[in-house]
């Protein structure tokens, strides 16, 4: 399928889709007007063409376009579709997947750098002990990785909530009924890029967490981060993504300010001058067991941050919009950012609820718990302490809640990523391994390489023994 321009009688109708035949079935060479060349080696992915295409007066069949919306009748009279946004279905599926792929990738890097994190041992803990102590055991092994393990998790469940949305937006527009489609379009878009860049991060993060050995192509990271690093840029450039998002949270910011009703999770911007005024009351530890007072914090800030850019927006009105927005870009993007980690945690919170097994509920908690504090403590404190959400007090509650968290799930760290399911011929690593056999499995690999099948180097003799000789 060939994206171009539809002209007909020198007027532009936009973008649309033609099934073009790229090459001969007879021999497969390119069809007569066409050139054809791969655009070469790439980061990662190398076994997925990706490639250069040259039309030189090539006709194609009226019937080639696809017309199941926008329409070109014999005449060559252009029939719109219902609505332009029609064609957004298939953005939409993209970065529903990427989503997917993000909480995918994350899984396997966890069960890898969890688990090799359970089998290394590193110094003694004590001058009596006989071991030496697990690494997971130390509270900066524990901060580097369990706060990534409840972000995966969160990443879940926010993935399969928003191929559920998906699922019904596709429904709903086979009936031409396109209710949900800002909802689903801004959403995705938000999430693609925010999860796509913590998930290239967590991989890289996890790498570390294996030390040396994480370097090593046999620990499965290398390519890994390789084969990853495109979903930050391809269906979408993530800062371009983020503004989409951005873009909309103003526009429905701006109605609830009117005392516009708004639909589905963006009741959370209804009753801005209460949500401003609020403070938390979660006054001691304890108080954080409770999902609510998480809620109600996520929902503070993106309100706050979103007033605030409104207010510099609003600030000069003989500036043109295309400057304004540029001289607000990065607050824009934060907004974006809470309000895809504010939905992600109402995502988290909502499949708690749906959880009848009472310890699986109780450890999920805890990992939800983590989930908001540690993001709270790493990368928006600053601002509860600006709008004065939090006292100092409370912040320093939140900073212990965070330790303590990490130290108990820790205890839970390897069941919780054996529960991803991924089998070893997936993982393709031996730090990894289900069964612990970490380093005689990595001898074993490391032995099999082509560069130990020889006992002298081949340049032996032309390099190092005219040295030797001297």
């Amino acid at each position: 399928v060939v994206y171009a321009r539809l002209i007909i009688d020198g007027i532009e109708y936009g973008i649309h889709g033609f099934i073009v035949q790229l090459r001969s079935l007879e021999n497969g060479k390119p069809m007569p007007g066409i050139k054809i060349g791969d655009c070469g080696a790439k980061m990662g992915r190398n076994g997925l063409d990706n490639g250069w295409i040259q039309f030189c007066h090539l006709r194609i069949p009226r019937e080639n376009m696809l017309m199941r919306w926008a329409q070109v009748s014999l005449e060559g009279k252009f029939t719109k579709p219902p609505k332009a946004q029609m064609s957004y279905g298939a953005l939409i599926q993209g970065r529903v997947s990427i989503i997917r792929d993000a909480a995918d990738y994350a899984k396997k890097a966890l069960i890898i750098a969890v688990r090799y994190s359970a089998i290394r041992r590193q110094f003694h803990a004590s001058d009596d002990a006989i071991q030496e102590q697990q690494v997971l055991d130390y509270q900066t092994h524990q901060y580097r990785l369990i706060p990534l393990l409840c972000q995966t998790y969160a990443a879940h469940f926010t993935a399969l909530e928003m191929e559920s949305q998906f699922k019904n937006f596709m429904a709903e527009m086979n009936q031409s009924n396109l209710y949900s489609l800002k909802v689903v379009h801004s959403t995705s878009a938000g999430l693609k890029a925010f999860l796509t860049w913590w998930c290239i991060e967590s991989i890289e993060q996890a790498r570390q967490c294996c030390g040396g050995h994480g370097y090593s192509a046999y620990s499965a990271f290398p390519s890994a981060h390789a084969d990853y690093a495109v979903n930050c840029t391809w269906e979408g450039d993530n800062t371009v993504l983020a503004q989409q998002t951005a873009r909309f949270l103003i526009k429905n910011f701006v109605k609830a300010k009117h005392g516009k009703k708004l639909d589905g999770f963006l009741r959370y911007l209804e009753d801005i001058p209460s949500t401003l005024n609020s403070r938390s009351k979660a006054n001691s530890l304890s108080d954080w067991d409770n999902l609510e007072h998480l809620l109600l914090a996520y929902k503070w800030l993106t309100v706050w941050l979103l007033d605030r850019t409104y207010d510099r927006m609003s600030a000069d009105s003989s500036l043109p919009q295309s400057a304004i927005w540029n001289e607000c870009m990065t607050d824009l993007v934060s907004c974006a950012k809470y309000h895809c980690y504010f939905y992600m945690l109402h995502c988290f919170v909502e499949a708690i609820q749906k959880c009848k097994d009472e310890p699986i509920r109780n450890i999920l908690t805890k990992l939800c718990v983590l989930f908001g504090l540690y993001n709270i403590e790493k990368e928006s404190m600053r601002f509860y302490l600006q709008g004065s959400y939090f006292d100092t007090t409370q912040a320093n509650h939140i900073t212990t809640k965070v330790r303590t968290l990490c130290r108990d799930i820790r205890r839970e760290a390897v069941p919780l990523v054996d529960a991803f399911n991924y089998p070893d011929f997936i993982l393709r690593t031996p730090l990894g391994r289900k069964d612990g056999e970490v380093y005689q499995n990595y001898f074993a690999f490391v032995k099999q390489a082509s560069e130990n099948q020889i006992d002298v180097p081949p340049y032996y003799d032309s390099l190092i023994k005219p040295l030797l000789q001297k």
